[in-house]
Order: structure tokens, then C-alpha cells, then sequence
């Protein structure tokens, strides 16, 4: 309960409104494209490079967080830790002290710690491709090594992937808009798994376009997808 309420803060702090960006399937002259949904399968994103993806081995790839994202998550942690300190230094220039008083702060201390830890988890999930076991998968557990794939929300065959899709949408936050970009899966069955989700279009299309040669699929990349500066 304590992750979900966290994960809700986290957006509403990043986040007020996001808005998809047109896209006409047509122009990649492939009726898989064609059929495939272009919305946006992960509300909201980053403004800034989320995941860098390397090489593993000749048949593995992986999304590793970037030092921004470990950063974003510590910083959040390093607040909460603060909290009490500040306040009871405050407390002690004041000559006065009292359970009721430190109760708030070391609350609120502990909300920031926990969206922090969450944070840096949530970074720190594995992303992987690997043609050994022949799956895609999010998280701790790969796909092969366990009887109930039901623990894994986030997988699928390699050989079910027909395609790889770029979408850009605008994301609206309190003191900011900027463009975030989805890397998504495009499945045999019209579905789609979003692998990451972040700001720079340039490092994500160099990624896509790596990740397109080594699953042989073709990458749907919108010729306007970079903003115009």
C-alpha cells in the first residue's frame, strides 16, 4: 500500500498534464505499423535520459539506470534524512522540546525515504534481452527460471516482437513542459511493452535503432519525432 501511495506522490510531483503528439502510421508503409495504437502506453516521463542500454554479451542486452535517475531517487532519501536534523536543531535554538512536535517531521522524514528507496528500486529493475533464454523481461526474476510466469509482470517471447515503436508526448509539470519519448515493443498479437520511457530522443534512438538490429524487427520512428529547437 505504502509503495502504490508513493508511486502516486512521485507522479503527482512530477507530473500535472501530458498530451500524445500525433503520428501517421501510414508513412512507414508497413500494415503492422498501421494497426498498431500510437498513444502513449506510459503516461508522463523524464526530461532527462532515464536508462543507457549496453551490451551484455553478443545474445544479452540491457537498460541500466542512468546517474541522473540513481540521483533523482537519492535525493528524495538525503530530504527525508534531513527533515528530523533541521528541526531539531530548530527545536533546540528554541529550548523546546516535545514528542508531538518531532512526530510530523519524522513522518514526513519517513514518506521521503521510502519514495527514495522506491525510487532507486524501481531504477536499479533490471531490463533485459537475452536470446539465450529467448525472452524480454522487467525485473529481478528472468522467465526461464521459474514454473509460475505469473510473478513477472512485465515479459514476453523475443520471437513474438515484430516491431519496435517511438512515440513522443508532451508533458506539462508545475514549473516545466518538456518532451518525454516511449521505446516500446510492438507483440504479434497488436500489443505492446513499454521498455523505457525518458527525454533524450537522440541517446533512445541510438538505443532503438542497436536494439532493432539485434531483435531483426523494424524500428517505427516517426520522421518528426526530434523537437524543433
Amino acid at each position: 500500500m505504502f509503495e502504490k501511495f508513493a508511486q502516486t506522490l512521485t507522479e503527482k510531483l512530477t507530473r500535472l498534464a501530458a498530451r500524445a503528439v500525433p503520428v501517421d502510421p501510414s508513412g512507414f508503409n508497413d500494415p503492422r505499423a498501421a494497426r498498431t495504437d500510437w498513444t502513449p502506453l506510459k503516461g508522463g516521463g523524464a526530461n532527462f535520459r532515464t536508462h543507457t542500454m549496453i551490451e551484455k554479451a553478443h545474445y544479452r542486452y540491457e537498460f541500466r539506470p542512468s546517474a541522473g535517475n540513481l540521483i533523482f531517487g537519492l535525493l528524495f532519501a538525503v530530504m527525508g534524512g534531513g527533515i528530523p536534523v533541521a528541526v531539531f536543531l530548530g527545536i533546540l535554538m528554541e529550548d523546546g522540546f516535545n514528542d508531538v512536535i518531532m512526530l510530523m517531521p519524522l513522518v514526513m522524514s519517513a514518506v521521503f525515504i521510502g519514495i527514495g528507496v522506491i525510487l532507486v528500486r524501481s531504477a536499479l529493475k533490471p531490463i533485459v534481452f537475452d536470446k539465450h533464454s529467448g525472452f524480454f523481461w522487467k525485473g529481478r526474476v528472468d522467465p526461464l527460471s521459474v514454473n509460475d510466469r505469473s510473478r513477472i509482470k512485465v515479459y514476453c517471447e523475443l520471437g513474438r516482437i515484430e516491431g519496435l515503436q517511438l512515440i513522443r508526448e508532451w508533458v506539462r509539470s508545475d514549473k516545466s513542459s518538456f518532451y518525454s519519448y516511449e521505446l516500446n515493443l510492438v507483440l504479434d498479437d497488436g500489443s505492446r511493452l513499454n521498455v523505457v520511457d525518458h527525454g533524450n530522443i537522440h541517446k533512445l534512438k541510438e538505443d532503438a535503432e542497436k536494439l532493432a538490429r539485434f531483435l531483426m524487427v523494424p524500428l517505427w520512428d516517426p520522421a518528426d519525432l526530434s523537437p524543433s529547437v
